[in-house]
Parts: C-alpha cells; structure tokens; sequence
C-alpha cells in the first residue's frame, strides 16, 4: 500500500478545510434561495410538467439547508478552478475597461421576495459601470 507524501497530506487537509467553511457558509443561508442556482418545475398550457433552469430538486434541498450529494474532496480543486476564473476576468477587464468601475459579487448583492414571501438573493461575478 502506497503512503501519502507530505505535499499529499498537506493538500488533503488543505481541500478539507476548504470543503467545511464552505459548509459553514451555507449553513447561514438556509432558507434563502439563490438566483444563480434557482429551477422551477411548473406545468404549461397543456398541463403538462416543465422544468426551467437549474434543476427544482437541488434548489429546493440548497434552500432547506440539505446537501445534495456527499462531499467529494477530489472535485474541489476543480471547482476552486470555477471560482477563481471570476479573478482571471476581472484581472483583464481591468485593464482594457476605463468607461467606469467594475463592481464584483459583494459590491452588487441582489435581493427580492418571491409572493410567497421567501427571499432571493444573489451576486454578480462581474457588472460594468459607467461613471455615473
């Protein structure tokens, strides 16, 4: 049986840490759906079920606080890969964009009610502002 190097060690403890403060973050928005993951399941004209956006299920297991599916350690770097692209843009944009500020998710949170009067939030990863 193979023994883990250091790096291995260090990498593995690394991703699980990361994988539980996002597990904590979560934990503060139970209750609330989020735009960028919301599906809705609703029948048409003919009666018959349709589903639009993400899927309904995993939005409504995000909005009561259950995990979908088991953390899955291997997965993580790839999704780190996800996030950090919003860096990666922002970092060109910078650069080229001078018709105004470039505003990212914690600068422009969205929120609204749904009429049942659940709340809806959500972030941009990137909005172009002019000077105004």
């Amino acid at each position: 049986m193979k023994t883990k190097s250091r790096v291995e060690e260090l990498f593995d403890a690394g991703v699980k840490l990361s994988v539980e403060e996002h597990a904590a973050q979560e934990k503060k928005k139970v209750g609330i759906l989020r735009a960028g993951n919301t599906g809705i399941a609703a029948v048409n004209a003919k009666g018959e079920m349709e589903v639009a956006g993400k899927c309904h299920r995993q939005t409504m297991l995000r909005l009561l606080g259950i995990a979908a599916e088991d953390a899955d350690y291997s997965r993580e770097l790839m999704f780190d890969s996800g996030r950090g692209n919003e860096d990666l843009w922002y970092s060109v944009l910078a650069r080229s964009y001078k018709d105004g500020v470039i505003l990212r998710e914690e600068e422009v949170p969205i929120q609204w009610m749904t009429d049942n009067g659940t709340p809806v939030s959500g972030r941009p990863d990137l909005v172009l502002c002019d000077h105004d």
